[in-house]
């Protein structure tokens, strides 16, 4: 059996780096896991490095893919993302300003829509 949910999470992630390299990010790691939670993308582009939840639903989902990502998923990322920059202090690499944004996929008649949400939501405990 196919798992439908995990081939179109992974095309969405792959579209994803693809779009933001398009753009000027420079990826800098993928699935980033402690045990804490997971980031999908964490990328820079100037002084800005972004810590990207990548979310995909096929069209005519009730839920838009930017919804899904709720409190109890944001206090995962923040923790996360927390580690990571401390994982990254003891390198000593610079991270400059640092915000959590949301990349949207949705597949709508085989064509990969993408909408960058900038700044979806603030740091929380």
């Amino acid at each position: 059996m196919v798992d439908h949910r995990g081939v179109l999470g992974r095309e969405a992630e792959e579209a994803a780096c693809a779009w933001l390299r398009r753009r000027g990010w420079r990826l800098l790691q993928r699935n980033y896991r402690c045990r804490e939670g997971e980031i999908d993308i964490i990328a820079r582009r100037g002084r800005i490095t972004a810590f990207f939840e990548v979310r995909a639903r096929s069209a005519g989902n009730l839920v838009a893919p930017e919804e899904s990502v709720n409190p109890a998923k944001q206090r995962r990322l923040s923790k996360a993302a927390r580690r990571w920059l401390q994982e990254m202090e003891w390198r000593g690499v610079p991270y400059g300003e640092c915000r959590f944004d949301v990349i949207a996929v949705t597949l709508d008649g085989g064509r990969l829509k993408i909408e960058h949400i900038e700044d979806a939501f603030s740091e929380v405990g």
